[in-house]
């Protein structure tokens, strides 16, 4: 929100520094992004009103002019100019030499320098809004009051210093002029006055005009306000409403847009005005468009309307896009006369579902989406019927306002307890210094009472119509807190003991799996949520009814919620390999997916993978050990990671058609599946335009790992006893998985730890494989005799023999 202090200054006296102005805003929630200087280069006297007196055409150019400019009471100059719009009379903004001003070619501010053009000298130069700084109008140039005097300054007009807000979406009211100018009333304690709005109202125009307005649907729009306006004459804006768009970055039109525009600035209520004789039998209807009805806006853009869209109609067609934009069928031209103008209130959601569909935002619809308070729409209206009436010929007349529907607004009032307040601050706040506050920001206090044995105060506090996020006691505690300064509260020790901090453990294990991965110099990649359905469906073994499609996409390609995280990390993947042609490849991204549940909200599951892709290390003289990387690898970063979180899981075989046969497992704690770890099919990587064949991931269900997870860590003493290693190699069917081998084996009480160091595999048809396994042995309650030890190899070499008829021998 722009908000040149210049127009402050109307409704508030300003008495503190701009800086100092821009910290007290931001310490009571309006953030000040900016200070900006506009029209520094009018702080000079090389930049004057002038007057043309005269016009004759350059004698080497068809397309130049020679006016003569008056810039003092008896100083003229004669300059070459190619504007249109020059003419004898008016008033326009002259440059001397050493004038600042924008070059359109360099895209800099530079000093004028007096040249000649075409053979013809020109000491100075007639300046166009763009020259000027002020805005982008360069083919016409900038026309003043005829009131100015020639070779006056133009300091006091166009000089300002200007805030950018960041005002918040509950906050609609400081979208305004008015609403900031209320806001530094109160905390600079300063009076506020509001803007005139008494115009004359003339009641033979609602005779010979009348206008009949229907509202089809109370729920996209709550109140339609419009007033006919007659003898108008469309015209340039004076130089002063010029300005003060200028400096809020719009364009000026003409007297009567430029006023709508104006109010919007100054109120937060957008408006529109009709030409009213190109209204359709002087009807209004706000309904629901047709299917497929055409609207041109005033951008000279055609669009295609739907039944979810809000439309001002004649009684033929629609000649607006309710609070977005006009339509050019009904703007106000040069030769208007009448004028139908409009202040109305519109549904928030639907303006907003209507404005992203069309990819169509405004100044209006940003206002309109946060959703202003209904009670504004008479007052907006009223000041730009006084502005009009200011602005024009005497002839304007104005008829009755016509309100639709005739409702009453209801009021809203709260009961404020100071109490709630100490309870609430942690400071006791006396009831005039509370209901002082509350009085400078617009708040009424109906009633005051003293309650209770404590002395404790109430009061009934009234909610100005411009306040619709005030909806409970605790916002109006607010208010008071913000406007006395959080900072100006006393800190105080604890008066109670600390509690027991307790970690939040879904965090705590992200952020392990987190420092895990990065030991292993993976980078963290954070891909969007919305996916192609497409794409989804070739990484997903999910029915796509089990698919999340959301009702009001951004556009069509990316509207379906992703059931996991492969897609959004291989399209990673294609992208760093068509940037980066060499070199390994190791990312991993933890996020949530969605999976639809009929009858109820989609289930959400917090997901790890992670994924590497090519060699060792790049390409390089000083690389002799490069390798392709390989299942181990991601083995070793999935193993790192439980080992972190303090799991012990095992591997099976996966039967999952992502993954190559043979190179990939399904990981389990128990018997419970935690995810997936192999290499990648290479239909699924030809699917993503990935061309290195060579790639890996592991896949996490984080809240599987958040169940099984155990916080308490329990000590378990350890053997006292020496232990017994022995090598035992076994002769195995190749469909046999090592993990079978080895739980029989660690089922032996005196087995504590079994792990494979050789596999043999003839290739020639074989289908056995020969697996070497190292035992140890150790007893928790003395030393094994080697007799012992071979007679615990019996049994086991037993049960193998019976549960999955393995050969072996031992070595």
């Amino acid at each position: 929100m722009l908000t040149p202090l210049s127009w402050l200054q109307k409704y508030v006296d300003i008495t503190v520094s701009p800086e100092n102005l821009a910290h007290l805003l931001t310490m009571v929630g309006l953030e000040v992004e900016s200070i900006e200087r506009f029209g520094e280069n009018f702080n000079s006297d090389q930049i004057v009103v002038g007057e043309i007196l005269e016009i004759n055409q350059h004698p080497n150019a068809d397309r130049l002019l020679l006016p003569k400019v008056k810039i003092g009471s008896t100083e003229t100059v004669n300059v070459v100019c190619g504007a249109t719009n020059l003419s004898p009379g008016i008033k326009i903004v002259f440059a001397k030499p050493g004038a600042t001003l924008f070059n359109q070619k360099s895209g800099k501010f530079q000093k004028l320098k007096a040249s000649a053009i075409r053979g013809i000298s020109s000491p100075g130069m007639i300046c166009s809004e763009l020259e000027l700084g002020i805005g982008q109008n360069h083919e016409n140039i900038l026309i003043l009051d005829k009131s100015l005097e020639p070779g006056s300054s133009l300091q006091d007009t166009f000089s300002d210093t200007i805030l950018d807000l960041s005002i918040t979406p509950n906050r609609p009211d400081c979208l305004s002029i008015i609403g900031v100018a209320r806001e530094v009333a109160a905390i600079t304690n300063k009076k506020l006055s509001g803007p005139e709005i008494s115009y004359k109202e003339n009641s033979s125009v609602s005779t010979s005009s009348p206008v009949e307005i229907h509202i089809e649907s109370l729920d996209l729009c709550k109140r339609y306000c419009g007033a006919v306006v007659e003898n108008i004459t469309v015209g340039p804006s004076p130089t002063w409403l010029k300005a003060a768009l200028a400096k809020m970055g719009h364009r000026s039109i003409n007297n009567i847009v430029d006023v709508t525009n104006y109010v919007m600035y100054e109120t937060g209520q957008p408006l529109h005005a009709f030409d009213l004789n190109k209204i359709q039998d002087s009807k209004i209807k706000i309904r629901p468009a047709k299917n497929k009805e055409k609207l041109l806006t005033l951008d000279n853009e055609s669009i295609e309307l739907n039944p979810s869209m809000l439309v001002i109609a004649d009684s033929k067609n629609p000649v607006a896009l309710a609070g977005i934009i006009g339509g050019l069928n009904s703007s106000v031209s040069q030769n208007t006369t009448r004028i139908l103008l409009e202040s109305a209130n519109f549904n928030p959601t639907s303006i907003r579902k209507t404005a992203s569909s069309l990819k169509l935002r405004t100044d209006a619809s940003y206002r309109f989406e946060r959703n202003p308070n209904e009670a504004l729409a008479s007052k907006a209206l009223k000041r730009a019927i006084h502005l009009i009436q200011k602005t024009s010929s005497q002839k304007v007349s104005c008829g009755k306002i016509i309100d639709a529907p005739e409702t009453q607004l209801d009021s809203m009032s709260l009961q404020l307890h100071g109490s709630a307040i100490e309870k609430l601050l942690g400071v006791k706040i006396s009831q005039k210094e509370a209901l002082s506050v509350l009085h400078k920001l617009g708040f009424q206090s109906n009633a005051q009472t003293q309650t209770g044995p404590s002395n404790d105060w109430a009061a009934k506090i009234s909610i100005p119509d411009w306040r619709s996020d005030i909806k409970i006691q605790e916002d109006l505690i607010e208010e008071i807190a913000r406007i006395l300064g959080y900072d100006q509260f006393p800190t105080s020790n604890i008066s109670s003991s600390i509690p027991e901090y307790l970690p939040n453990m879904p965090l705590h294990l992200r952020e392990q799996v987190r420092d895990a991965c990065a030991e292993f110099g993976m980078q963290e990649v954070i891909t969007y949520s919305l996916k192609n359905e497409s794409l989804l469906s070739s990484v997903s073994s999910d029915d796509p009814q089990n698919f999340v499609n959301i009702a009001n996409p951004l556009n069509s390609e990316t509207k379906t919620l992703r059931t996991n995280l492969m897609v959004g990390i291989l399209e990673t993947l294609s992208s760093n390999q068509n940037f980066l042609k060499e070199g390994p490849v190791k990312i991993f991204e933890i996020g949530r997916t969605f999976v639809n549940k009929p009858g109820s909200l989609p289930i959400q599951n917090e997901m790890a993978v992670g994924l590497i892709s090519g060699n060792t290390f790049s390409e390089g003289w000083t690389n002799a050990n490069n390798r392709k990387l390989d299942f181990y690898d991601i083995k070793g970063i999935l193993e790192n990671i439980l080992s972190k979180l303090k799991l012990e899981a095992k591997y099976i075989p996966s039967k999952d058609a992502l993954l190559v046969k043979g190179q990939s497992a399904d990981i389990l704690i128990g018997e419970t599946k935690l995810g997936k770890i192999g290499k990648i099919s290479n239909h699924i990587l030809s699917s993503f335009e990935v061309d290195e064949a060579n790639t890996f991931l592991f896949e996490l269900n984080l809240n599987t790992i958040y169940s099984k997870f155990k916080n308490k860590i329990t000590f378990r003493p350890f053997a006292t006893f020496p232990t017994s290693e022995r090598d035992l190699t076994v002769l195995a069917d190749t469909s046999i998985p090592s993990e079978k081998i080895e739980s029989i084996i660690l089922e032996s009480k005196l087995v504590t730890k079994c792990l494979p160091v050789d596999i043999y595999k003839q290739d020639h048809g074989n289908q056995k494989k020969s697996i070497t396994y190292k035992i140890v042995f150790q007893s928790p309650s003395k030393t094994l005799t080697s007799n012992e030890v071979a007679n615990e190899i019996e049994k086991i070499l037993f049960k193998l023999k019976k549960t999955l008829n393995i050969d072996f021998r031992e070595k």
